[in-house]
């Protein structure tokens, strides 16, 4: 028998833990709204649950091996988005 998931939310990252490959993509100056240069690069990552597994992220497109994690600013006080750092995880383990 399992346990049932809450529904406060605590859970909702729990795909995340274990380890993984990372391919970072961002823009080389994020602060500066006109900088259309992007640079690449690898990283690894290693995360597990801390604080109840409570936190404020948004992912998009996660399976059971791979995620995508974005980042975006607003330069105009929220009218308008623009994304500057994407990680594309796949997991190692």
């Amino acid at each position: 028998m399992t346990s049932p998931v809450p529904a406060d939310g605590r859970s909702d990252f729990d795909f995340v833990f274990g380890r993984w490959q990372v391919r970072n993509r961002k823009l080389v100056d994020v602060v500066d709204p006109t900088c259309d240069e992007w640079v690449g690069f690898d990283s690894a990552a290693a995360t597990e649950p801390i604080l109840g597994g409570l936190g404020h992220v948004e992912w998009t497109n996660p399976t059971a091996d791979t995620a995508r994690w974005e980042q975006a600013f607003s330069y105009d006080g929220g009218a308008t988005w623009r994304t500057n750092w994407t990680m594309d995880f796949t997991r190692t383990e």
